[in-house]
């Protein structure tokens, strides 16, 4: 369960969303910020997976490739897209079950850590 104090309650932007549709969630970073050398770890939670990432890009290893990771449940309807400004976490066939609070991770390699959070509201289509 992601943990809100007064101030991030005060900072959490809201979206909506009709089941089915999908959704951009922003990751308040910018393009010219989505640097390998600058970040190395992106993650997305969602309150209802009580502290187990649903996405990650790793940029840690060695190897010069990112590796994602995506909850198996969200596996072909949720990525990250860098090509929008800011990046977004693109959700498809959006279920009633995805509503909740988001919070986007970014850790940088020389500067602090930082967290973007989200309400996603979703209406069933009836």
């Amino acid at each position: 369960m992601i943990a809100l104090n007064e101030k991030m309650k005060k900072s959490i932007s809201e979206y909506h969303v009709i089941e089915g549709d999908s959704i951009s969630l922003p990751c308040n970073i910018t393009k010219q910020e989505w640097n390998q050398n600058l970040i190395s770890l992106i993650v997305w939670y969602r309150s209802k997976n009580q502290g187990i990432p649903i996405y990650s890009i790793d940029t840690r290893t060695q190897q010069q490739r990112l590796r994602h990771q995506i909850m198996p449940e969200l596996n072909g309807r949720v990525h990250m897209d860098f090509q929008t400004d800011p990046p977004v976490l693109n959700i498809n066939d959006v279920q009633i079950d995805d509503g909740g609070d988001y919070r986007c991770r970014v850790d940088y390699r020389m500067n602090r850590t930082k967290h973007f959070l989200i309400h996603l509201n979703v209406s069933d289509i009836n």
